[in-house]
């Protein structure tokens, strides 16, 4: 790669591979989307679980313990009491959530115009991410890859999605590499922090932030992390804590664990929550799952490798972590993973005009997004 800036003083990175090491890459693009759609056409040995009609749902306990957190009630004893009498395994700490989500939804603010509040962050986040497309990449990469940013976060629209804590701390961690790119670290900071506070599987992408600050020696951002990551360890031992103490022989573990190492299958199946995804077969997102790390593979901006490491980190851990049900997982990683998207046809156009000796068509500049 060969890096330029842009009269606005953008960083843009160019392709310099090798012929050689265009068709490795070419090679290793079409090995994968071959070795994902032909796993998604195989017969699923351990299907997601599909709730009868009229069961209780994640979203009814959720509403159920907002309700009582809104009413006074403390979180954790509401939430034991709801995971016991819907049959929850409670014994892990993991499968209680953190209380964020309950003392922000449950407030005066959280309580009236929480689902219009994150509404607005979402189309915020879109705005932002379609500009910077735009910007420097042009105008049909930047219709595309909205097309795919607005399918996966589009859930943030409807009934009551925004209960999932998943949703929130997906839009957060957009948000916060989208305010990095603006180069408003502090607010990026904040709203990292915040989606991990939310829900802890956004841990990777805040590790990621907190590797890219060591790497650019940028010492306050770095103190900013650490005492941000220290904060939530305490957090988390007091969470933990609160957990432990109202457990009892009845309370229940959820049978298997989480390491169930569901491999590419389970992969796909998170890859798959996008509003455009969801109704087709499970092969097409064989197809656009590599070709949007092939995307992210030619950013190689710090937003780029911000978001290609995460989204390399997420799928690492996806393929070992997580039960066929834990698909909605997803949400967290599907904004940034749409990104790709925008580059993966520059991307492409130049990995195959380097094998071929041809002139590129097409404007191949990948931006700082």
């Amino acid at each position: 790669m060969r890096v330029e800036y842009d009269a606005a003083g953008h960083e843009i990175s160019r392709f310099e591979l090798s012929r050689n090491g265009a068709a490795l890459a070419l090679v290793v693009y079409l090995l994968a989307m071959f070795g994902c759609v032909s796993l998604a056409l195989t017969k699923d040995p351990n299907p997601a679980f599909v709730a009868p009609p009229g069961s209780t749902s994640d979203l009814d306990v959720f509403r159920k313990i907002i309700n009582r957190v809104h009413a006074g009630e403390a979180f954790h004893d509401a939430t034991h009491d709801e995971l016991r009498v819907h049959d929850y395994p409670t014994r892990s700490v993991f499968n209680w959530r953190t209380p964020v989500y309950a003392w922000w939804l449950s407030s005066e603010v959280g309580w009236r115009a929480g689902p219009a509040l994150l509404a607005t962050l979402v189309i915020l986040t879109v705005v932002a991410f379609s500009l910077g497309v735009l910007e420097v990449n042009g105008l049909l990469p930047a219709a595309l890859g909205t097309i795919f940013y607005v399918g996966a976060t589009a859930w943030c629209f409807g009934g009551e999605t925004h209960l999932f804590t998943e949703v929130w701390a997906g839009i957060l961690i957009a948000s916060s590499v989208c305010l990095y790119q603006r180069d408003l670290r502090a607010l990026g900071f904040l709203s990292g922090l915040a989606a991990l506070f939310y829900r802890e599987l956004a841990l990777p992408y805040c590790l990621v932030c907190l590797g890219l600050a060591i790497h650019s020696r940028r010492r306050r951002e770095i103190l900013c992390w650490m005492l941000g990551l220290s904060s939530f360890a305490l957090f988390m031992f007091w969470h933990q804590q609160q957990v432990q103490s109202r457990l009892t022989s009845a309370d229940l573990a959820l049978t298997g664990g989480w390491i169930r190492f569901g491999g590419l299958r389970f992969v796909l199946s998170t890859a798959q929550t996008n509003i455009f995804l969801m109704p087709l077969p499970l092969w097409s997102t064989g197809i656009y799952l590599p070709t949007c790390v092939l995307g992210l593979f030619g950013n190689r901006s710090e937003s780029g490798k911000r978001i290609g490491l995460t989204i390399g980190v997420y799928l690492a851990a996806f393929a070992i972590i997580g039960n066929p049900f834990n698909f909605y997982w997803g949400f967290l990683d599907a904004p940034l993973l749409a990104t790709g998207i925008s580059f993966a046809p520059a991307v492409l156009f130049s990995l195959l005009s380097k094998v071929v000796g041809a002139p590129m068509p097409v404007n191949a500049r990948l931006i700082d997004a």
